[in-house]
């Protein structure tokens, strides 16, 4: 019995290539995330330079019932 029997089943090399690839894929766009909005630059006056500035944080009334990510507020 060689060492290849023992080990069993392998996927062939090209499915590892092709998970490997959808890994790295799938980690680049986390990181890019080109379906974000770009952060708004604010127009200075004279002489200085724009400002990047992020989003308004969302402002919720006292008694507001939200749910996020399947968690809710009540």
């Amino acid at each position: 019995m060689g060492a290849a029997e023992r080990l069993g089943w392998r996927p062939p090399a090209w499915a590892i290539g092709l998970v490997s690839a959808l890994v790295i894929a799938i980690a680049v766009m986390g990181i890019w995330r080109p379906w974000a909005p770009p952060p708004a630059t604010v127009a200075a006056g004279p002489g200085e330079a724009a400002i990047a500035t992020p989003p308004e944080l969302l402002d919720l009334p006292a008694g507001a019932r939200v749910l996020i990510f399947g968690d809710s507020w009540t």
